[in-house]
């Protein structure tokens, strides 16, 4: 998913590797993020990445579109909480991508993030439905999601799109779950050997939804097995790019910058069903977190220090 765009800042900013030694540092404890939306307008300072930026979102720009949900009980789910997760084991890892043409992703460096539970594979939209069924949430892409705004049987095992950030930490929220950090994400698609796809270093395109595998559009979430991260993840090279918790800014230690650093853009990650490029394992995008597009969902995560033995 990695756009034009970067390719002219990469012109601008010039692309020599830096020389710097590896340092171990520990991924922050996540913490509970307020999921209130903002109501204020936002104001556009820089320029979002085409391919991202460009897509319909049946919105008004630089307003948040997120209702607070409407008043009713939250049932919570009655499944097991880890139900549908993997375990990805704490430890240390590296993270990132040094070479030419790659800006965001330096430096190379190890991080340390403890155990965590996570999605197998992306939030269907028949668990999505149920979250809305249990709170009434008032979701502003159901129309734009499900033909007349009903859910077909037919796609109830798709990934569920058209949701934003807000939109994705409310069920998260109501799950007991929480969104992945960027650091979390990695680790689950690539594992500890530093690979560059879920699967090994080697792109194929039989073992994921991207642009060369032609199907030109979403698939059911556990559609390539054979393409699997090291901890059973299912679908993190294509198929829908999925929101993190984390702001899109600079690695620590990265002597370059970008004009979308800061806190204006979440992290979205694994590239999808129409991305020719970004969807490797430490590739990067952004959206502004009020954006629904057709393309972008999301997976949850745990901590395993909070799941009861």
């Amino acid at each position: 998913m990695r756009s034009f765009l970067m390719a002219v800042v990469l012109v601008a900013f010039g692309c020599s590797k830096p020389q710097r030694p590896v340092v171990v540092e520990r991924e922050p404890a996540p913490e509970d993020i307020n999921v209130d939306v903002p109501s204020q307008e936002v104001t556009r300072t820089g320029p979002a990445a085409p391919e991202l930026a460009s897509a319909p979102t049946g919105e008004k720009p630089g307003l948040a579109q997120v209702k607070p949900p409407k008043t009713r009980p939250k049932k919570k789910p009655k499944r097991d909480i880890t139900e549908g997760m993997v375990l990805v084991e704490g430890g240390d890892f590296r993270m990132g991508w040094d070479a030419t043409g790659w800006i965001d992703t330096r430096p190379v460096r190890v991080v340390h993030v403890d155990a965590f539970y996570i999605d197998k594979c992306e939030v269907t939209n028949k668990q999505w439905k149920e979250f809305l069924d249990a709170t009434g949430y008032d979701w502003g892409g159901r129309m734009q999601a499900w033909p007349g705004g009903v859910l077909p049987k037919e796609m109830e095992n798709l990934p569920v799109v058209y949701v934003n950030w807000y939109d994705a930490q409310a069920y998260a929220k109501w799950a007991g779950k929480r969104l992945p950090t960027e650091a979390e994400w990695e680790k689950a698609a690539r594992g500890v050997d530093f690979r560059k796809y879920p699967w090994g270093n080697r792109f194929d395109k039989k073992l994921c939804n991207v642009a060369e595998s032609g199907y030109k559009k979403v698939k059911p979430v556990g559609s390539f097995p054979a393409g699997a991260s090291p901890y059973g993840c299912l679908d993190m090279c294509g198929n829908v790019a999925e929101w993190t918790a984390d702001w899109y800014d600079a690695y620590p230690g990265n002597d370059k910058t970008l004009p979308q650093f800061g806190q204006r853009y979440r992290v979205i990650r694994g590239g999808h069903y129409n991305s020719t490029s970004g969807y490797e394992t430490f590739a990067r995008s952004y959206l502004e977190p009020t954006a629904r597009l057709p393309y972008v969902g999301f997976r949850c995560v745990v901590s395993a220090s909070k799941v009861k033995k």
